[in-house]
């Protein structure tokens, strides 16, 4: 891992959860792809082709919803493709997937990206106490193995793709979720400070404009609520906005290996406990399920009725 100073990470500084999803933005900031710089206030390319791609809502869940998952995740469209591969200890999941919204939201805070740019890329800093305290982990006593572990999956699980970000060509050699971590124990042998090491590629994706908000309930949902909502944040991000798709592609988003006439029980479930700052509106004749983005994901914000 490299050394360098570290940028220092503290829940205290959130104003918002904001996140940059990183199969959604190498797709649609492929330039090959759309050669356009029109866009609308929430980023999304307006002309070449752009509303070909979004249809049927194109989306790989690079994340698993379950420990020990080894099977690879493949996305194509038009020549350009992203493959997700797992550690030796299976794909990163969802909840490992906390540990890069912990450092994004730290660095899409307080100071602003914009006033960081050249910082991206150093270390992150972050006292795991603050970690645990924020996503609500019990005091387990193997919650500091789980977090190597999870450190471990966002390492050894690799990402290959030809897609040309923003114009930068980073193809070539598989690449982590994170390029490496440091450890620091105190005197017990307990972990208190994590170091963490981004990729270049991801760091190119650090633009103000293209961090989703996240709702604050996110940190408390399931993992195939949580791969429900991040899919919803592609194309579901202001009020109004709307998203119909059958269950079967929610069972593919979500990554789940059930079959379906169990999956649903959980699709169905969301008309009468929703996901935060979307409505569910289940058509269980057609079996297929509406979902109507009702608030913004900013803090202080109320749904609306």
């Amino acid at each position: 891992m490299e050394s360098g100073n570290s940028i220092k990470i503290h829940s205290s500084e959130f104003e918002q959860l904001m996140m940059v999803d990183y199969f959604w933005w190498s797709f649609s900031k492929d330039f090959d792809l759309f050669p356009c710089d029109k866009v609308t206030p929430d980023g999304i390319v307006e002309e070449y082709g752009y509303t070909d791609f979004c249809d049927d809502y194109p989306y790989c869940q690079q994340f698993s919803t379950h420990v020990g998952d080894m099977l690879p995740r493949r996305f194509e469209y038009k020549g350009k493709f992203m493959e997700f591969h797992p550690s030796p200890n299976g794909i990163a999941t969802l909840r490992d997937y906390d540990i890069l919204l912990y450092c994004q939201c730290g660095l899409a805070n307080d100071p602003p990206v914009e006033n960081r740019k050249n910082e991206i890329g150093d270390l992150l800093e972050f006292h795991v106490e603050d970690f645990y305290a924020f996503f609500g982990r019990a005091r387990k006593g193997d919650r500091d193995e789980s977090l190597v572990q999870a450190l471990d999956r966002l390492k050894g699980s690799t990402i290959i793709t030809n897609t040309v970000c923003m114009g930068h060509d980073t193809t070539g050699a598989p690449r982590g979720y994170i390029s490496g971590y440091r450890l620091v124990r105190d005197e017990t042998s307990k972990i208190k400070t994590v170091f963490v090491q981004l990729p270049y590629r991801l760091s190119l994706l650090f633009d103000e404009s293209w961090f989703r908000y996240y709702h604050d309930g996110f940190t408390n949902l399931s993992p195939s609520r949580k791969a429900i909502y991040m899919f919803l944040k592609c194309y579901a991000t202001q009020p109004e906005n709307f998203v119909t798709a059958s269950y079967e592609k929610m069972r593919q988003i979500t990554g789940a290996t059930s079959p379906i006439r169990i999956f649903k029980n959980l699709i169905e479930d969301l008309e009468e406990n929703s996901i935060p700052g979307y409505a569910a509106t289940v058509h269980r004749n057609e079996q297929r399920v509406t979902f109507k983005c009702i608030s913004h994901a900013y803090r202080g914000d109320e749904q609306a009725e």
